[in-house]
């Protein structure tokens, strides 16, 4: 198998003369990382002036969807701390562990 270099590219050619691209010159792939690289750039520029436009919204990190989550587990808590309060109040409630009661029909 020999191997050699065309365009920055790196080729394998067989006992057939076929020729295969089996990789690129380290100048090739900084070449079309610093291109990539421009190009996300440029979409997340592109992205900002949406959000800024009311077009699209900004996903949500997990660390923000973590406190968001944290934030109804809590209301959720104090709503059922209240509906606990307000049952005992009205005497529904004998014990403080407010277990659900069947009744019969």
């Amino acid at each position: 198998m020999n191997v050699i270099v065309e365009n920055g590219n790196i080729y394998s050619i067989d006992i057939y003369g076929s020729k295969e691209c089996i990789g690129a010159t380290k100048e090739a792939y900084l070449e079309m990382k610093e291109m990539c690289e421009k190009a996300t750039k440029k979409a997340e520029e592109y992205f900002e002036e949406l959000v800024k436009a009311g077009i699209k919204e900004r996903e949500l990190t997990n660390e923000e969807i973590n406190r968001i989550l944290l934030d109804k587990i809590n209301n959720l808590e104090k709503e059922m701390k209240e509906l606990k309060t307000i049952k005992k109040s009205k005497g529904e409630i004998t014990n403080d562990k407010c277990k659900p009661t069947i009744k019969a029909s």
